[in-house]
């Protein structure tokens, strides 16, 4: 089963056109302000795609957790009441936690 969404090389293959299309992948570069090499290396799979290739093709990064198929599993915890929740790193409790991934550039 195909879950809806892109691979990475779904969106090297859009980078591809993107750059046909621009006339090359420096026209391509200059015009959405990242580096030839960096857009040579995400096409050619040294580097994942950041932020800045993400925006200028119109996508963003989706992180999906899924099961694995015929592997028994236990049964979920139950989710801490809102009391018993930890605290942020800032000692503020008041409001969601916020979580940030740091990636690579662009």
């Amino acid at each position: 089963m195909r879950l809806p969404g892109m691979t990475t090389l779904d969106v090297c293959a859009r980078l591809r056109r993107a750059c046909r299309d621009a006339g090359g992948q420096k026209a391509w570069a200059q015009k959405n302000g990242v580096s030839p090499a960096y857009v040579s290396d995400v096409m050619n799979s040294r580097c994942e795609p950041g932020d800045a290739i993400l925006k200028a093709l119109n996508l963003r990064r989706v992180i999906r957790y899924v099961e694995v198929p015929g592997k028994e599993t236990e049964s979920p915890s139950p989710l801490p009441s809102p009391d018993s929740r930890p605290l942020q790193a800032d000692g503020d409790d008041t409001g969601p936690l916020h979580v940030e991934l740091c990636g690579g550039a662009g």
